[in-house]
């Protein structure tokens, strides 16, 4: 989570699905972006980008063009800039939070193409099938991240090709005057390249399903000194910059810089090969698990009897996320966290103080340590300590900060202090219990072992089902959906134990 300052205090309200952000004004020249919001917002949505199909993308504010029919150059110019520095700012956000996840994620399609392949398994059929049941899975699960990605990207080009043309509509403003581009060519001689030309292009990528995916995309052209004219279509899967000498090529490669309107810096405001990059980690993700799940039903498939392992009431992983999704009001969820096996404490009601900006939040800190720790009450620690970011998912925040939701998940990038601690029995506790995560570091396939992590899955799914009832009869108005009901004595990590056990005991890689 950023720190909080005065600029971004009041800065406006954002929201996911419109993606608006109200009163975002203009100074000197620099957009001031509400922080804490996209923080919290951009944080857990890039997180179920890893776990499950996300139908709101988080964008920032999307550029009104009609509005600036009559504008001024510079009146144009200033709104284009802050727009497109707000929305770089949402992509960034999104864009290190998915690559931080991405890894963990491959736990979910890991855990849910093992049930598949045990399944074909008890159906006493081939053992080609069921690796190909088992692929099948681990193909969707990360062709729903491409398409994640992918189409958020589509969103940002739509808006940058609104900017174009209302400059190009503009008097007295040109393209050169806004924008600018940061890509080799790849010209064999030293001439100054000057963008004048930006373009929509339909381009297409291949998911892991095989199935072609079609994206709106861009070209841009350029003129040299020494009289070339250059044209490059930007194509996400094409993460290099052609041939040198090539006049016309498809490439990632490349930045979309804003001018300032006067004195001040410039700033990338579209990162196109850090798109293509988290892409092409997704598709060597998709490959290691594919190769990980083979490997699996190869060493079990010998051995396994038909009807060995019952999958009678088993709830995959990315069933878990996609429930928390559906029935909690606040789509951003713990449960996410959890299916992909961090660490987090699942025992009591935490309070959590994030020092830089004295707020305190209630939930459960998700983290990756690799040591199982007991973080003390009334002590301070840094995100730096862990190996790996560290999230905290709260629910009901009722402070004076109107840029943050009630509920919701953010990345914690500022020192910590766990402040308070009480256990499911009500009683004070001295410290924070996290489980070890280093049975998520190995797969089992010893028929024996998978049999007894299923039956301990049933148990804990009857527990998770325990604590909602509970939840249910002690909340005012019933209510008792998953996630919900933590002021009364649960954190979020409780609710999500469920998804945190199918993620100990499904998805270990």
């Amino acid at each position: 989570m950023r720190r909080f300052s005065a600029t971004t205090l009041g800065a406006g309200v954002a929201y996911y699905g419109g993606s608006r952000v109200v009163g975002s004004p203009v100074q000197n020249g620099q957009a001031v972006i509400p922080v804490a919001i996209g923080a919290a917002v951009v944080g857990g949505a890039a997180i179920g980008y890893a776990t499950r199909y996300v139908a709101d993308k988080y964008l920032g504010d999307d550029f009104d063009d009609t509005a600036y029919d009559q504008a001024a150059a510079d009146e144009v110019h200033a709104a284009i800039r802050e727009n497109a520095l707000e929305k770089s700012y949402y992509d960034d956000s999104m864009l290190t939070n998915l690559g931080n996840v991405l890894s963990n994620s491959k736990q979910v399609a890991y855990g849910d193409a093992r049930v598949d392949a045990i399944e074909q398994m008890n159906l006493g059929n081939s053992k080609q099938a069921a690796i190909d049941a088992a692929v099948a899975t681990v193909d969707g699960f990360f062709a729903t991240q491409q398409e994640n990605l992918i189409e958020h990207y589509s969103f940002q080009v739509d808006n940058l090709l609104r900017q174009v043309t209302t400059i190009n509509n503009t008097a007295g403003l040109a393209i050169t005057d806004v924008f600018d581009t940061d890509i080799d060519f790849h010209i064999e001689h030293d001439d100054p390249i000057t963008l004048y030309s930006f373009g929509s292009r339909s381009s297409e990528y291949t998911l892991a399903t095989g199935n072609v995916y079609n994206y709106t995309s861009f070209y841009h052209e350029a003129d040299t000194g020494g009289g070339y004219q250059i044209t490059n279509t930007v194509d996400l899967s094409r993460p290099d910059a052609g041939r040198p000498g090539d006049l016309s090529y498809r490439s990632a490669r490349l930045k979309v810089i804003v001018q300032p309107t006067g004195t001040g810096s410039t700033g990338t405001v579209l990162n196109v090969d850090r798109f293509a990059t988290v892409l092409q980690r997704i598709e060597t993700k998709h490959s290691e698990t594919v190769s990980e799940i083979t490997n699996f039903v190869e060493t079990v498939y010998p051995e396994y009897e038909a009807g060995d392992i019952s999958l009678q009431d088993i709830v995959r992983p990315s069933e878990l996320a996609d429930r928390a999704a559906d029935t909690e009001e606040n789509p951003i969820s713990g449960a996410d966290l959890a299916v992909m096996g961090l660490e987090s404490d699942t025992q009591s009601k935490t309070t959590v103080r994030l020092v830089d900006d004295d707020v305190y939040l209630n939930g459960s800190l998700y983290l990756k340590t690799g040591s199982g720790p007991s973080l003390a009450v009334g002590s301070t620690y840094s995100p730096s300590n862990f190996a790996g970011p560290v999230y905290l998912a709260y629910n009901n925040y009722s402070g004076d900060n109107t840029d943050l939701d009630t509920s919701g998940v953010i990345t914690v990038d500022q020192q910590f202090e766990i402040t308070e601690a009480i256990g499911s029995d009500g009683a004070e506790l001295a410290t924070v219990e996290y489980s070890d995560e280093a049975g998520q570091q190995t797969t089992t396939t010893d028929t024996a072992e998978l049999k007894e992590e299923l039956d301990r899955l049933n148990e804990l799914q009857t527990e998770l089902q325990d604590q909602q009832k509970e939840i249910a009869q002690e909340g005012s108005g019933g209510g008792g959906g998953f996630l919900s009901g933590v002021d009364q004595g649960y954190s979020t990590g409780v609710l999500a134990l469920g998804a945190a056990g199918v993620a100990w005991l499904l998805s270990k890689n």
